[in-house]
């Protein structure tokens, strides 16, 4: 497995770190963790680290996020319908 100094190798440690991140309110650590490829260009321009921080407080007031159904492998899921410049 490839060494990735934020644990990024898969789905499920990415988002974990991520929200370990997020929990320490380290939002320049947490911004390692999100792809900011395809925003658009009004998003382009908000600073990453509040991005980070803006998407941590949608998690805590309305998404719960069931880690263990992330994928555990490097590649992911192949059958999720996700676009293909997501891969």
């Amino acid at each position: 497995m490839p060494f990735d100094e934020f644990h990024r190798i898969t789905p499920s440690s990415a988002m974990q770190a991520y929200l370990r991140a997020a929990r320490q309110r380290d939002y320049a650590l947490a911004t390692n963790y999100l792809d900011y490829r395809n925003l658009p260009p009004e998003v382009k321009v908000i600073a990453p680290e509040l991005l980070a921080e803006q998407l941590s407080l949608v998690f805590d007031r309305t998404v719960w996020i069931d880690i263990d159904t992330l994928s555990k492998k490097p590649e992911g899921k192949k059958n999720e319908a996700v676009p293909s410049y997501r891969y």
